[in-house]
């Protein structure tokens, strides 16, 4: 049936002199006993296309128990994360940056981390993507602004020949793409007295992508302020080449699966090599 509907929707449809095609995701549910009412089959039918969408679209979905589950899940999840910076849950841990040559430290990346009172550690790589689809990503990020600066700031306080250290801090695409991070970014330095060249801010390839217009506005007057930029998981994007010329970029971070696999696999070892080679003429 969900063959027949594919092959009925592509059939080309004539528009105003243009012609198009279509695509459905389909979610299909049985009619089992389990079922008391009109309104279950339905969402569980809508939570079955939702998992078509997410398999690559243009394709159909049987609804299982475990998709429900999943999205129980995340529901859960979601509205627990909602409430996880009132309840200070979040917090962030600091890893280290070593120069290579000198061995010695030359600054900290600002992790943020999700303690949950009854899942334990829950991964960024889990509540990231959540924050993002439920609108708290850019809440969180603020929050990560304002504590890595304040760490920064303390530390620099405590040890002055911590001055020359810089404090990097993740950024993700909403926040780029919200016109008034610049002003927010000006705000948090001011008020832990914090010097822009201790700061600096990584953004991924990505992120660039989806609106390189309000970006590059953003990562202007950023740079007008003599704060860094540092692209990360270089190498995974669509356009690597071009946006080392549209965008004020002044660190490249390699992407982590290529330099995992150099001492393993030749072609990443060249890969990494190639990007250090067009990096330093650059001033990169």
């Amino acid at each position: 049936i969900c063959d027949r509907i594919q092959d009925l929707l592509s059939q080309p449809l004539s528009v105003d002199g243009y012609t198009f095609t279509l695509t459905a995701s389909i979610g299909v549910v049985l009619s089992a006993d389990l079922y008391s009412c009109a309104d279950d089959m339905l969402r569980d039918a809508d939570i079955a296309m939702y998992e078509a969408k997410r398999q690559g679209k243009a394709c159909y979905q049987l609804f299982s128990r475990q998709m429900y589950d999943q999205v129980a899940y995340k529901l859960s999840l979601e509205n627990e994360l909602r409430l996880a910076l009132k309840k200070a849950e979040l917090f962030l841990v600091y890893q280290p940056i070593l120069d290579l040559e000198t061995e010695k430290l030359s600054g900290f990346e600002a992790l943020i981390r999700w303690h949950h009172p009854e899942l334990g550690m829950v991964s960024p790589g889990e509540f990231i993507p959540l924050a993002e689809e439920a609108g708290l990503i850019n809440n969180i990020g603020e929050f990560a602004l304002a504590e890595a600066c304040h760490q920064m700031s303390q530390w620099i306080e405590a040890y002055p020949e911590a001055a020359a250290l810089t404090m990097n801090i993740n950024v993700s695409s909403h926040q780029l793409e919200t016109e008034s991070f610049p002003r927010l970014v000006d705000k948090t330095l001011r008020k832990t007295h914090l010097n822009a060249r201790n700061i600096k801010l990584e953004v991924t390839e990505t992120s660039l992508i989806k609106n390189t217009q309000v970006s590059w506005e953003n990562l202007r007057k950023l740079k007008e302020k003599h704060i860094r930029i540092s692209l990360d998981d270089f190498g995974t994007g669509y356009s690597s080449l071009s946006y080392l010329i549209k965008f004020p970029v002044d660190t490249l971070k390699i992407d982590r699966s290529f330099v995992s696999t150099m001492k393993s696999n030749h072609s990443s070892l060249e890969v990494v090599r190639a990007v250090i080679t067009l990096a330093r003429p650059l001033g990169m």
